[in-house]
């Protein structure tokens, strides 16, 4: 009996131990996960970059040095993390096989994050469809067409097409049609048209319309 009582006491001793000190490292690694996706944040902002790539960014080393952190309590217990990461990483791709659209339209939003061939509140045409880009998100983007409807495209499609972006730059031309009647004067219609020109202060004068 008494020598029962000191293989629990001594299993008690030891992986009671082992659990304090994995609780302590997940707790120690959720808030540095924590303080680690501020840094980033805020040296990102400094840097004057989008709210989608700093909420992307900081978001990504949160959940690393988390994943770090389940890693390292793992070893507390003896646990091999090699295989550990070996499973994770078949499962992971037999998953992504089963997702395979899933993934590029991630794989693009990383992409637009990165290359910006657009951003937040930019006019854009690309996959068909145009609109004022509200939302940039990992897998979709969110536009809002003129007539005030939500549109979200799957990022794989804006990417893998023609982008249009139509505030890419600060001027651009505009070119209109305008009809009159085969008995009115041409040349007194071109005079009307160049009055209004001149009255807009959004035309400007150079180039000459």
């Amino acid at each position: 009996m008494q020598s029962l009582l000191n293989q629990l006491t001594t299993l008690a001793t030891t992986y009671g131990l082992q659990v304090i000190g994995a609780i302590v490292i997940l707790i120690v690694g959720r808030i540095a996960a924590g303080i680690g996706r501020k840094l980033v944040e805020k040296l990102l902002i400094k840097a004057k970059q989008e709210v989608s790539i700093v909420s992307f960014v900081g978001n990504l080393s949160y959940f690393g040095i988390l994943a770090f952190a389940v890693l390292a309590a793992l070893a507390k217990f003896g646990i091999q993390t090699a295989s550990f990461v070996a499973v994770l990483g078949a499962a992971g791709f037999a998953v992504g096989f089963a997702l395979q659209g899933s993934l590029g339209n991630f794989a693009a939003g990383v992409l637009i994050l990165v290359l910006r061939p657009f951003k937040v509140g930019d006019y854009i045409d690309s996959a068909g469809v145009s609109g004022t880009v509200k939302e940039i998100q990992l897998f979709t983007t969110v536009l809002a067409t003129p007539d005030n409807v939500k549109i979200m495209v799957p990022n794989g499609k804006i990417f893998g097409d023609i982008i249009k972006n139509v505030s890419a730059y600060d001027t651009r031309r505009i070119d209109l049609v305008v009809g009159i009647g085969y008995a009115s004067s041409i040349g007194k219609a071109i005079e009307v048209v160049m009055n209004v020109i001149k009255e807009d202060a959004r035309i400007l004068s150079d180039p000459a319309p």
